[in-house]
């Protein structure tokens, strides 16, 4: 350190020297007898800043901001997944009764808001669901009682009309007429049962339960050839599968019966292993469905403008609704070669959950 009084020239405190000397601050102090210059010496670092601009301090200053970002990321995203799996499993027909993870509930943020948001909005839309159940069952129940005596009523008239000799065509008519309100009212009350009613499941050989429907609608089919292609290795020969037996019958019977009434040819029935499902196909060879209607055909009462074959459009509403219940899907599509397929995918569950 040293002073020096600039008006004379003198260093008063100090070494000159340090006049001299690089690492060193200095500063004018103006006082009343006079004006003097402080310098004082910086001491050496003894480690030397790093170099910021170095390779090695780039990547190092990527690196840590890849892996916060990533973490923070991961953070952000993993929540919001699993958000995403669960409104994916309930819009494809898994049960609205199922509730989300308990960790993703206990969020104090906007992600566990939503999480009770999405909750609330399930058990509001079950509540729909089970109240149109109850009143398309109770409706359709109800019905019941006086389309019986309607029956009644009319077989009373015909015997009337046959003792005294008079035309029955009207009465045909009319008892044909109740003969239809008592079959569409069977497909309502099957339909509400569908969607309503609990799935037991057991473990069965997919392969026999698909050739044993088979060999039973060939007993009814007449001359109507039904075939069965099951393409699958030694190792998965027998298929097992956990399922609803009955609804599984239900959907298999449905589509072969739908194939044979809307089509003149073969009929196949094909079972396919994919990675995660059992591939079921019902194929006709009949004139198909044109490419814009091939969803609407899933939902009840969708029928053909041109069909001419009887029936109320709920088949195939049935079958998708079976399927959803026991966590599967179904497709339509027109096939090339002509005809349509219907393609029922099963799910590969533990058969020892």
């Amino acid at each position: 350190m040293a002073i020096v009084d600039l008006d004379n020239d003198i260093v008063i405190f100090g070494d000159r020297a340090w006049l001299n000397r690089d690492n060193r601050v200095r500063w004018i102090e103006r006082a009343a007898n006079g004006n003097y210059m402080v310098n004082v010496g910086i001491p050496p670092l003894r480690t030397a800043l790093p170099d910021l601009a170095s390779p090695a301090a780039i990547v190092g200053a990527l690196t840590t901001s890849i892996a916060y970002s990533w973490l923070f990321t991961l953070f952000l995203t993993r929540p919001i997944s699993r958000l995403k799996r669960h409104v994916e499993r309930l819009g494809r027909g898994g049960s609205l009764d199922q509730k989300l993870e308990s960790k993703l509930m206990s969020r104090r943020d906007e992600i566990g808001d939503l999480a009770s948001s999405i909750d609330e909005m399930s058990e509001y839309i079950q509540e729909l669901l089970n109240s149109k159940q109850r009143l398309l069952f109770d409706v359709s129940h109800e019905l019941r009682a006086p389309l019986a005596r309607m029956q009644v009523a009319a077989e009373i008239v015909r015997i009337e009309a046959d003792k005294v000799g008079s035309d029955t065509s009207l009465h045909d008519r009319f008892e044909r007429e109740i003969e239809t309100l008592n079959a569409l009212i069977s497909e309502l009350l099957l339909l509400a049962k569908t969607e309503s009613e609990s799935t037991e499941s057991s473990v069965i050989s997919l392969s026999d339960e698909l050739a044993q429907i088979i060999e039973d609608m060939r007993f009814g089919a007449g001359d109507r050839v039904i075939t069965q292609v099951f393409n699958l290795t030694e190792a998965s020969a027998k298929a097992e599968l956990k399922i609803s037996v009955p609804l599984l019958d239900r959907v298999v019977k449905n589509l072969i019966e739908n194939a044979i009434k809307y089509s003149d040819g073969e009929v196949s029935v094909h079972l396919d292993e994919e990675q995660d499902h059992w591939l079921v196909r019902v194929e006709d060879s009949g004139e198909g469905i044109p490419e814009g209607q091939l969803e609407a055909m899933m939902q009840p009462f969708t029928r053909l403008q041109s069909e001419s074959v009887e029936g109320f459009g709920l088949g195939l509403s049935i079958a998708v609704r079976a399927i959803q219940t026991v966590g599967g899907n179904m497709a339509l599509m027109n096939r090339e070669s002509g005809g349509l397929c219907a393609a029922v995918r099963l799910p590969k569950d533990d058969i020892n959950g």
